[in-house]
This record gives structure tokens, sequence and C-alpha cells, in this order.
């Protein structure tokens, strides 16, 4: 398998028993809660032990965003270890993911190692080549990383071809490998005599790779590959070092799920409603929840994955703090709101691209994410503008029609009956189209038919089913 390019508010009012100040606060405090989540706990370094240990750890399965998180923290964790091991079993993976592990690799201050243990292709041939040794398990392979579209899964374009070729190439040679074999293995153009012709990539075998000088040896097991290295600073050969092997732990799975195109847009969707839920019914509730956990994933997952930066957190904080403003303080929707939501767009874009490497699809998958968000919140709120104000989480109001006969016994009229049609009242706050309204003695839910309503119009009703009250300014 080859390289893959990564796959693919409207106005509201505030209900009774709650002011625009006191909702702006909460819907902002439950942002800042959901990020602040997303921290980031230090790593603890792995204290000094005895001479000649080795950390292993194993790269399986599909390379993605969560797996380069896994390799940085086993580099980080290594730094007081005699070497790091890399067990190597992969079809490949996203590019933008191999190019950080590939740096994390050349930066490291410990020799590195790969095992071929199966298959190195594509991004795992990228890793191989990148540490200091590379040792093969009897049939391991390596190679075949022309870079495809992760969309179409149709082979990738001539930029992107030249990039992975290039990054290859520099690769080996930083290591004192062919640069061409290297060069081969992405570029079906590429012809080695008497190794590969043109138009076709290159794979190698072990006994390949070990007569082409990009293997250093095999070894049947990891026992038996430390028995062959030698390093300098190490007490003879790294046989009987002290073996601690690591997995990658359950954040960096998380990690690496979140990030997903379509799961990231899909905790996108679910905090935009989540807030829109806080915003329009009173108390904490599952609107509030839903946010709180949905953002929380979605920062945590991006931010442990290398992506999201301080930069991307906080205009999405500026943008909900301006879309707080328009909706509760300035009537209609104008200057504030608009540039809240580009603030919010804009934060959220950043917070999944890696703008090391623009230009292998991160961008492309962002843009995709953001309108697949934007569809799907879209639909959401048309349904809502015709649902919500019609209940309340913190205790759900059903929908009732109106009573069509006389209600005998003990049953009680619903309060709003004792309403007429035409009756006039006054808007005791704005109608965004929900809001409260005085009639005589009672206050009232009402909702208007019509655009905003400022408090203080004076207001008819129009319409009464069950609980609900309709109202349209009065002239």
């Amino acid at each position: 398998m080859s390289f893959y390019f990564s796959t693919v508010l409207a106005h509201h009012g505030m209900q009774v028993g709650r002011s625009p100040r006191a909702t702006a606060v909460r819907v902002v405090s439950l942002l800042l809660a959901s990020i602040a989540l997303t921290l980031p706990c230090s790593a603890t370094p792995l204290s000094a032990a005895a001479e000649d240990r080795v950390i292993v750890a194993k790269i399986g399965g599909e390379i993605e965003r969560g797996t380069a998180a896994y390799l940085r923290r086993a580099v980080r964790e290594a730094q007081s270890a005699t070497a790091i091991v890399l067990i190597l079993d992969t079809p490949g993976g996203r590019v933008d993911a191999a190019l950080e592990m590939r740096d994390a690799l050349l930066d490291s201050s410990v020799p590195t190692i790969a095992f071929v243990r199966r298959n190195a292709y594509s991004a795992g041939a990228l890793l191989a080549l990148a540490c200091e040794k590379i040792y093969f398990a009897p049939g391991g392979v390596i190679g075949a990383a022309a870079p495809v579209d992760g969309n179409t899964g149709k082979g990738a374009g001539e930029k992107a071809i030249s990039a992975v070729r290039s990054a290859f190439a520099a690769t080996a040679e930083r290591r004192g490998r062919d640069r061409t074999i290297a060069e081969a293995m992405v570029d079906e153009s590429v012809e080695i005599e008497g190794l590969i012709a043109a138009g076709k990539l290159l794979s190698l075998t072990a006994d390949q790779a070990l007569t082409h000088g990009i293997s250093d040896g095999s070894a049947e097991t990891l026992e038996a590959l430390l028995k062959l290295i030698t390093l300098e600073g190490a007490s003879g050969s790294l046989e009987g070092a002290t073996i601690e092997r690591l997995g990658p732990g359950f954040a960096e799975k998380v990690a690496g799920f979140v990030t997903q195109p379509a799961v990231a847009s899909i905790l996108m969707s679910l905090g935009f409603l989540g807030l829109l839920f806080e915003i329009k019914t009173p108390g904490w509730g599952v609107g509030g929840s839903v946010a709180l956990i949905s953002l929380g994933l979605f920062f945590f997952g991006h931010q442990l994955a290398g992506l999201a930066g301080w930069e991307g957190v906080a205009l999405v904080v500026l943008g909900v703090a301006l879309l707080a403003l328009e909706l509760f303080v300035i009537p209609g929707f104008g200057i504030a709101g608009g540039l809240g939501l580009i603030a919010i767009l804009g934060g959220l874009f950043m917070s999944m691209v890696d703008f090391n490497y623009p230009e292998f699809g991160a961008m492309t998958d962002a843009a995709g994410a953001l309108a697949v968000t934007m569809v799907i919140t879209l639909f959401a709120v048309l349904i809502l503008l015709r649902y919500v104000p019609r209940m309340r989480l913190g205790g759900i109001v059903l929908r009732t029609e109106a009573l069509s006969a006389p209600v005998d016994g003990d049953l009680q009229v619903p309060e709003a009956t004792r309403l007429q049609l035409g009756e006039i009242g006054v808007a005791l706050s704005d109608l965004r189209p929900a809001g409260v309204a005085r009639f005589g003695d009672m206050r009232k839910d009402v909702v208007s038919e019509g655009d905003y309503i400022e408090a203080g119009t004076p207001l008819r009703i129009i319409r009464i089913d069950g609980y609900r009250i309709v109202v349209v300014p009065q002239p």
C-alpha cells in the first residue's frame, strides 16, 4: 500500500430566567472549559537506569496522526536509554505524519534502529531509512512508496511525487545510503540497471536490501538482533540489554481517531449544536455537556497530534465571544457576528492543518471537514429553529394541541388558555425568535412569528398552540 493523503449560528434568544449577559458568560465559559480539558500533560521522562537499556516501539498498521504522537513520545523517553528500536510492520499511511516521524528519528540524540519484521512499505520505508541502522527479519520487504490521493485512490500529481521523492533521497543521504535506490521506491520513472526497470516501483527483499547497502543484517528475533548490534558507548553488543517495550497509550489512540477528517467534522458539528442548545435553554443541560465533550475531544486530539496551537484556540475563543456579543448585546446580525463566525472557522481550520507539510493534502482535508460541518450544522439549525422554542432541557415541555372542548372536573386548564387571541402585551426581553413577554400580570414565554423584536415593543397574540404563544409587533 502506498502513501495516501488523508481522506477526506443563526440568531437565537434566551429563555425565561436568564439574562443576556449571563447567557453570554456561560457560553464562553463552556468553551474555555472544553479547551482547558485539552491541556497536554507533560510526559515524565524515564529516569536513567542501568547501562544498555533499549526502548522498543512497534509501528504496526496504518500510520496516522496518533502514530506520530506515539513515536515522538517513544523518542523522548529513549533519551536516557542506550538505543531505540522500531519494529516495523506497516503498509504505510499519511505523508505528513510520516515526515514528522522521520524528523523525530533524525533529530534523536540516541541511536535509532529499524527492525523490518514483515513489511515496511510506503511511510514505513521512510521511517526505516531515517534510522541509523536497518535490520530485517526473514521475509521482510521494504519499498513501494509512491504517493496516492486518499480521496480518490489514484496516483498523486507530479508535485507530490517530487516532494516525497526528495524527502526519501535526502533521508537516505543523511544516513549514508544510496539516494537513487530511495528515489526508485517513490518514482517509477527512476531506473537502476540490474535492479529495477523504468515503469515499476522498487521493493527490496531482505537479501536485496543487504546486497545494495540498505540493510545492515538479518535476525530472526529481537533478542538475536541485539546480539548483532554494537554501538559507541555500549558495553560490547546489546545482548542482555534491558528491553523496555513501549506501546501506544490510550490518549494517542484517541488522537489518531479524532483527527480523522470525518470524525473531526462530526465533533465540530456536535460542538456547534451543543452551544446552540445551551444558548436556547435555561440551566445546564444536555447541550452544554455535548458541547463540552465534543470540543474537548476535538482540541485534545489535535493538540496531542501536534496540530492545534494556541493561535487556533485563541481564534475560536474570540469568535465565540463575538457571537455572544452579537446575540445578546447588539441587535440584529452584523459585523460582530460575521467576524465571530470567521474567527471560529479560521481557528478550527488552523487546528487541523500541519503547516510544516501543507502540500500533502492537509489543507484540502481541513477545508472539506469544515464544509461538512457547516452543512450538518445548517440542517440541524433549521430543525432546531422549528422545534427548540417548544422545549426546555432542564424540564421538557411537551407540545400540546389547543384544547377544543371544555375541561371538566379537576383537570387543570393550561395557563396559556387564560390568554385570548389579539390580547396586547409588551416584550420584556428581545425575541430572537423566543423570549419573554408580559400580558397584564402574567409573564409568558412567547415566540415571534417574524424576525428579531426588541425588548419593550408592544406585542399582539396571533396564535395559541397549547403552551406555545405566537406574537407579532402591535402596530
